[in-house]
């Protein structure tokens, strides 16, 4: 029997209503949003590149 766990990080910041979601590959919270579909996505961040 394999036993995993996945975890999931957001942080909610209540000044400015932001979201933002830990992206393990860049190892920092980024910001996400609604796409126009109304699921969410990392949002673009200034000088991000993937």
């Amino acid at each position: 029997m394999k036993r995993e766990i996945e975890l999931h990080g957001w942080v909610y910041d209540i000044e400015s209503g932001d979201v933002f979601i830990y992206d393990p590959i860049e190892e920092e919270f980024l910001p996400i949003r609604h796409s126009e579909d109304g699921s969410l996505e990392l949002a673009a961040v200034q000088g991000m590149t993937r």
